[in-house]
C-alpha cells in the first residue's frame, strides 16, 4: 500500500515544513474497512512534476523517517532534497505562479 499526502506551499522550504509538521503528529487513516489511529509517519517522496495529468520527472531523492523518533533518518537528505527542488528550472517559478506571486 502507497500513501500520497499534498503539501500546498509557495516556498520549497513551506512544502518542508509541512512535511516535518506532519509527520511529527500522529497519522489517522482508514484502511480498507478499519479504522486506525496513526500510520506512522510518512517519507519524503520526490517532487513529481506534472504537466496536466500526465508526469514529465520526479525531482529531488526520497527522505526517509525514522519511524520511532518520527524525524528524518538524515538531515543532510532532507537539505539534498531542498536544493535539488530549488536548482530545478521550474518548480519555484510554478510555486510562486500558483500562489499568485508572478
Amino acid at each position: 500500500m502507497h500513501v500520497f499526502h499534498k503539501y500546498e506551499a509557495a516556498t520549497v522550504e513551506d512544502i518542508i515544513a509541512k512535511w516535518l509538521d506532519h509527520i511529527s503528529k500522529p497519522i489517522p487513516a482508514i484502511v480498507g474497512d478499519r479504522e486506525v489511529d496513526d500510520l506512522g509517519p510518512t517519507s519524503l517522496t520526490p517532487a513529481i512534476l506534472l504537466c496536466g495529468d500526465k508526469e514529465v520527472r520526479r525531482v529531488g531523492k526520497m527522505v526517509h523517517v525514522e519511524y520511532k523518533t518520527r524525524k528524518p533518518k538524515n538531515m543532510q537528505d532532507v537539505e539534498e532534497y531542498k536544493k535539488a527542488l530549488l536548482k530545478d528550472p521550474d518548480i519555484t517559478r510554478l510555486l510562486l505562479k500558483q500562489y499568485g506571486a508572478i
